[in-house]
């Protein structure tokens, strides 16, 4: 079923369905994880509008995720997703179709992380993301990765009867040990291309 293109030397079938089971397991114990966190972490932990994690929520959780990272014991990668076009679809076809567009990228950008990862509103069309125990070459992946298939996908934004696009500009930083919140979030604003 297309395997035969990635793998290079005869594999034992058995062997194989046990090992994609075990990975497919993983993820769905992982997303089973995830939405328990969710339902109750739900109300003021919550982003009215998206649903993602809210502000608060996320400068109290990289107070923690930091102070593990300056032990050393842990690494600490944020990216920051930024989304300019987010004000021309304001513009051209109202405040309601940018919300709903907002929420559908909070959507996607959360569906796009492992179960560990924590995304959050940030501020208006901005969206921050902290993956723990990731280092920074790993992050930089993954950012170009939800990039990519935003910037690739054509959205469907309520009373609106065309795709629309969307631009993000994309920026990573990797904790360091005499970091503070400011400067790993400034460093991270710093990178947007």
């Amino acid at each position: 079923r297309g395997a035969s293109r990635v793998l290079r030397q005869p594999v034992n079938a058995t062997a194989l369905r046990c090992a994609a089971y075990s990975l497919v397991r993983r993820q769905q114990r992982r997303w089973a994880l995830r939405r328990a966190l969710m339902e109750t972490l739900a109300g003021p932990s919550r982003d009215a509008l998206t649903g993602a994690y809210n502000r608060e929520f996320l400068m109290r959780y990289l107070a923690r995720r930091l102070a593990l990272a300056k032990t050393g014991s842990r690494l600490l990668s944020v990216v920051l997703f930024y989304i300019p076009s987010d004000d021309g679809t304001r513009e051209q076809f109202g405040g309601e179709a940018a919300d709903h567009l907002l929420v559908q990228l909070g959507q996607w950008i959360g569906g796009l992380l492992r179960g560990e990862d924590v995304t959050a509103r940030f501020q208006g069309n901005e969206f921050c993301v902290v993956l723990p125990d990731t280092p920074q070459e790993e992050a930089e992946r993954v950012m170009n990765r939800i990039a990519g298939v935003l910037s690739y996908t054509d959205f469907a934004v309520r009373d609106v009867y065309m795709p629309v696009k969307v631009w993000v500009q994309v920026g990573c930083s990797l904790a360091r040990p005499d970091d503070s919140i400011d400067l790993l979030l400034a460093r991270a604003r710093a990178n947007l291309s």
